[in-house]
């Protein structure tokens, strides 16, 4: 690969349903994802997985977006760095995870932020840690295609990337 997200950097990401139980297992033991931990995070977490629940039964992908998941062709890897305890994950994820359950091509890779730091710092916006963070890969030799954030709104309203 041709950047700092390496093939073992991929390796330690977890799909989507990988990251729900996660965060339900730190949960029940009182955390949250993240070097700091809170009962105000926790509570935040425990909100976002009702946010994220409602969104996956409540969203709909437009059907020019769609057409455009379905009929792309290269392999993609979209990596998203997250944190449980962040609303716009929350509102994020679901909608990138639907995304990619239309497209046979692009897959759905989650890294915790604060157990990756290098990858993160690599990352910033306007010199922040600010997440959801989404960078594109091409899955057979890695170049990368670009970053983005918050696509909630643009996702959903068919513009897509």
């Amino acid at each position: 690969m041709d950047s700092i997200v390496t093939e073992s950097v991929l390796n330690k990401s977890i799909s989507y349903q990988e990251y729900k139980e996660l965060i339900v297992r730190l949960l029940n033991e009182g955390k949250t994802t993240g070097n700091k931990q809170s009962t105000e995070l926790t509570e935040y977490t425990k909100l976002n997985i009702h946010r994220m629940g409602r969104l996956e039964k409540t969203v709909s992908i437009t059907e020019d977006l769609t057409d455009l998941l379905t009929d792309y062709k290269k392999l993609l890897v979209w990596l998203v760095l997250a944190e449980s305890w962040c609303g716009d994950v929350a509102q994020n994820l679901p909608i990138l995870n639907k995304m990619t359950e239309l497209s046979s091509v692009i897959e759905l890779k989650i890294l915790i932020r604060d157990e990756n730091p290098e990858i993160m710092n690599n990352y910033l916006t306007n010199g922040g840690t600010a997440i959801p963070k989404l960078i594109c890969f091409q899955k057979d030799n890695g170049k990368e295609m670009g970053t983005g954030a918050k696509t909630r709104t643009r996702a959903a309203n068919g513009y897509g990337f």
